[in-house]
């Protein structure tokens, strides 16, 4: 697939919040990384003068704060979505027994 030079996505207004948000964490959890890798899909490709490029300076940002290169991102996604977990579920509920008695 080729990138579009000229691409405004339509959601970079809420992405940029998104981005906002997630370089708030001082350490990632598991739905910042797959946010992060989930927008960085996304805006990869994109020309550095379109509106769409500060989203991607954010996303770096928030590898640089996190301390992690683009692939450790990769990986990190890579497990946290084979562990099961979905967007939105709390990382707590992956930890807790069912229950039983």
């Amino acid at each position: 697939m080729n990138s579009n030079p000229t691409l405004s996505h339509a959601l970079c207004e809420t992405d940029m919040a998104l981005v906002r948000a997630m370089l708030q964490d001082d350490k990632p959890n598991m739905e910042s990384l797959t946010v992060v890798g989930r927008l960085f899909s996304r805006y990869t490709g994109v020309a550095h003068d379109s509106p769409a490029a500060e989203i991607l300076e954010g996303l770096h940002e928030c590898l640089h704060k996190w301390d992690m290169t683009r692939s450790e991102l990769n990986t990190a996604c890579f497990k946290i979505w084979n562990s099961g977990w979905r967007p939105g579920q709390l990382e707590d509920e992956l930890t807790v027994g069912s229950g039983a008695t």
